[in-house]
């Protein structure tokens, strides 16, 4: 059943690709490299899909917690989250760009098994606030591309059975590599990966984001 979930949340990624990739042959034709190579504004939503790195960690605590009040013996198991991406950016130059980057992940899954039976469903939610810097390997329409950023992290606990939840927050570095496809050089379809590395008190919350989404670009006529 999760399977299929996360199958139907990918076609809209998969079709706005086709659309995007779909341009006419007259466009083609129309457009030069230079075209794609502009500076100025762009905007970009992603969908993104985050894989917990530090799921020994994240287990171990959250079964401590409560055997802690059930006895000893919890097991948990840890899932993925789905989430989204926001970037801000401005291209200063063919090779490089600098971009501000909003991620949340909506929910990490700890599936708890309790030691005298019964489940104990918590979550973490994430969000992720770095600055960017770009370089791009390639200028034409096809044009893959490494990041590196820096910035700030917040986390909410919200264990099973507790009307409370916990807030912890910390700094937070983030390393990935990405291809930007045009369809024109206003719009573009995008795949990016990256590593996010938390520290402080979200030190066991390192994770690998993949994403895809839609880029638009603003830039003065020539």
């Amino acid at each position: 059943m999760r399977q299929r979930t996360r199958t139907r949340r990918c076609r809209p990624l998969a079709l706005a690709a086709a659309l995007v990739l779909a341009a006419p042959a007259w466009g083609q034709d129309a457009f030069t490299p230079e075209d794609f190579q502009r500076t100025g504004l762009y905007l970009s939503g992603f969908a993104s899909f985050a894989i917990p790195m530090e799921k020994g960690d994240l287990e171990r605590d959250t079964s401590a917690l409560f055997d802690a009040t059930f006895g000893p013996g919890t097991r948990t198991d840890v899932d993925e989250s789905w989430g989204l991406s926001a970037h801000v950016g401005y291209r200063l130059h063919e090779r490089f760009a600098v971009e501000t980057q909003f991620e949340w992940l909506s929910s990490i899954e700890l599936d708890s098994e309790l030691a005298g039976g019964g489940d104990a469903d918590s979550e973490i939610s994430l969000y992720a606030l770095t600055g960017n810097l770009k370089a791009f390997l390639l200028t034409g329409r096809i044009q893959p591309y490494v990041l590196a950023g820096a910035g700030w992290g917040q986390s909410r606990f919200d264990p099973a059975g507790s009307g409370a939840n916990e807030r912890d927050d910390g700094f937070v570095t983030r390393l990935g590599a990405g291809i930007d496809l045009y369809g024109s050089p206003d719009v573009a379809f995008s795949v990016e990966t990256s590593y996010v590395l938390a520290t402080g008190a979200l030190e066991n919350l390192d994770y690998v984001s993949i994403g895809a989404g839609l880029m638009l670009r603003f830039y003065s006529e020539e």
